[in-house]
């Protein structure tokens, strides 16, 4: 019986052994850790979403686009809808180069499901906080969500600054600087939907706060975080519709009104309008409804 021998180094080997001995053996190369695969499925489906919510928008507003009568009635799906779409390609484009640069950075830190819970508990936030704040504002974008992220990984990293090196401390210091500059001339705009922008920076404090603490039970961590964090919502989201019924009713008008119904929508407006004489939406259907009333002027000869 022939008894194998390593070809490179004369040794002796097993049976069962490979080409070469153990020695010889090339070390196995380890496995690449992927990409931020996760950070850029948002930026496609986000772009994806924006294209069809322009594509069917109404009152020139894009498909999905967070609307106070419409989340009271019952499309709660607005709440994430609404940091998916946008309303130009401009907006798209400022909101993803952030994301696009940083979400990579915070993902392969927290790991990909976790940053996914985090940048849709940040999103979220913001649209809650958008709809507490000014809830007949239409409002789309992933800016809450994005300011989320930012605010997520400066956190990260200033909790480890004794330990960075001083590259990545200046990176720390242009990451404060790029969100200060991006979130204080919101206040100058009243068309900026400044609340949105500090609940997803709030979020995204908070969670990249108690996610960077060391703990044995990391996952138990995790997941109590973002439990808590959508009980939290849900009860903020339930509050907003006890306490703003007059929503519900315009809603019940808007749809009247588009499908024909002018004696049920003048019913749904008067008791919205009884609720809240000054809502701007109330308003607005008034005029329609008042304009759908008026007969047609006769042709002329």
């Amino acid at each position: 019986m022939e008894i194998p021998v390593c070809p490179q180094c004369g040794r002796l080997m097993a049976e069962e052994a490979g080409p070469l001995c153990e020695k010889c053996e090339p070390a196995p190369v380890a496995a690449e850790a992927p990409g931020p695969w996760v950070t850029w499925t948002l930026v496609v489906v986000t772009a994806v979403a924006s294209a069809v919510g322009l594509g069917f928008s109404r009152e020139q507003f894009p498909l999905g686009a967070k609307f106070g009568p419409g989340i009271a009635g019952g499309e709660w799906w607005r709440l994430v809808t609404a940091f998916f779409v946008h309303n130009s390609l401009g907006h798209f484009v400022w909101n993803m180069i952030p994301l696009g640069f940083l979400g990579g950075r915070l993902e392969r830190n927290l790991g990909h499901c976790v940053f996914l819970a985090f940048y849709l508990t940040c999103g979220i936030t913001g649209s809650v906080v958008s709809l507490i704040a000014a809830p007949e504002q239409v409002a789309c974008g992933a800016s809450g969500a994005v300011f989320g992220v930012c605010a997520g990984l400066f956190v990260f990293y200033l909790l480890r600054v004794r330990t960075l090196s001083r590259k990545r401390r200046i990176r720390l210091v242009a990451l404060g600087i790029y969100i200060w500059t991006s979130f204080w001339p919101g206040f100058a705009d009243l068309r900026v939907d400044n609340a949105c922008h500090i609940g997803g920076l709030t979020a995204g404090a908070i969670l990249g706060c108690v996610l960077s603490l060391g703990s044995r039970r990391k996952r138990l961590v995790q997941l109590v975080t973002f439990g808590a964090a959508a009980a939290m919502l849900a009860a903020g989201a339930f509050e907003f519709r006890q306490h703003n019924l007059y929503l519900v009713h315009l809603d019940a008008a808007a749809r009247a009104i588009q499908n024909g119904k002018m004696d049920l929508a003048a019913a749904e407006l008067r008791t919205a309008q009884a609720m809240k004489p000054d809502s701007p939406i109330g308003q607005f259907l008034q005029q329609k409804l008042d304009s759908a009333d008026r007969p047609e002027p006769p042709d002329l000869p």
